[in-house]
């Protein structure tokens, strides 16, 4: 009886890790994809901010 007890135990314990290294996991893609998300975010607005600053000087560097 002991030995069934012990397997048991055994058996959730090792399904409670591997829970826990699911879940790491996942925070772990989160935090990845909250990065990757800002980093698109800071590269979309440089982008616009090179553009109209572009586009508001073309007239200029033509005509120079």
């Amino acid at each position: 009886m002991d030995y069934l007890n012990v397997k048991d135990r055994n058996a959730e314990q090792i399904e409670a890790t591997k829970q826990n290294e699911t879940e790491k996991l996942l925070s772990n893609k989160r935090a990845t994809a909250l990065i990757n998300y800002k980093r698109k975010k800071q590269l979309v607005l440089i982008s616009i901010i090179m553009l109209s600053i572009i586009i508001v000087s073309h007239p200029f560097i033509i005509n120079a």
